[in-house]
């Protein structure tokens, strides 16, 4: 019965595989160091990615830019904007097109910390992911039950979008049905240019790969390049720290440092920000 499991297993991962490499165009970062630490060096369509981090650690910016590429080539970009906190200016400075720009709001303005979104909003997410104009979903997701996760994974197969959230540090240890999931957390140990915001970057699940990665990446806060940081060496190694035991985003030590150190301007695209809920 074993060996009749491994064989099946084999043969699903060979199929699955191949469906990356064929079917699916690879998405590629503006970082290929990044993009190396994945199976196929890029993400491939069709499938959800996740960036857990505590607000403010420039995960925004960091999925944003994956979005940005995947919209390269054609296709409609819709954002999540349930805080109403999206900035289109910054946006367009990450060369994104505004004419294929679509962004989904709730229809109340809502008030604090987002912690849910309505069955409405999610409804909306579904089909953009299930549509095949659309070629990246974006924005912020909460904790959701995996019937809505599963139903976005299918949808996105289904089409060959590609979604791209960033989920809060409470769904750190929850299953997943996205491909890829990247832990970010602060780093103010090595900066290395005045102009510079670090972030280490977990690869903490990714299809093809076996163990956590990670790798200390560099952002220019006036250009918003993102290279891999000189004093780093990339590793494989257990799970974060993070993953174990999860900070909280309101009064944890890590959410505190992230605000240390300047974040690009384009990084603001769906960060907190006073008078931008009215754009």
């Amino acid at each position: 019965m074993n060996t009749i499991l491994s064989k099946l297993q084999s043969q699903i991962q060979a199929l699955q595989f191949h469906r990356n490499a064929v079917d699916a165009d690879i998405i590629h970062s503006q970082c290929s160091a990044v993009d190396r630490m994945m199976p196929e060096a890029g993400y491939a369509r069709g499938t959800l990615v996740d960036w857990i981090a505590p607000s403010g650690c420039a995960a925004d910016f960091l999925s944003l830019s994956v979005a940005s590429a995947a919209c390269e080539n054609g296709g409609a970009l819709v954002v999540i904007d349930p805080g109403r906190q999206f900035f289109p200016a910054a946006a367009a400075a990450m060369g994104i097109n505004m004419q294929n720009l679509i962004v989904l709001r709730s229809a109340e303005k809502p008030a604090g910390h987002i912690r849910a979104i309505g069955q409405d909003l999610l409804w909306a997410i579904d089909q953009s992911l299930r549509c095949p104009a659309v070629a990246a979903v974006w924005g912020p997701l909460p904790k959701i039950n995996d019937r809505w996760q599963r139903r976005f994974q299918l949808s996105a197969e289904s089409s060959g979008s590609i979604g791209l959230f960033v989920r809060p540090l409470s769904v750190a240890r929850q299953p997943s049905w996205s491909e890829v999931q990247w832990l970010v957390s602060p780093n103010t140990a090595s900066i290395e240019h005045e102009n510079d915001f670090s972030v280490r970057l977990n690869l903490v699940r990714c299809r093809g790969t076996h163990g956590s990665k990670s790798i200390l990446v560099s952002i220019n806060t006036v250009t918003g390049s993102v290279q891999k940081a000189r004093s780093d060496r990339e590793h494989t190694q257990h799970p974060h720290p993070s993953i174990q035991r999860p900070i909280s985003e309101s009064s944890g030590t890590s959410a505190k440092r992230c605000q240390t150190h300047p974040l690009p301007v384009v990084a603001g695209v769906a960060h907190s920000a006073i008078g931008r809920s009215g754009t």
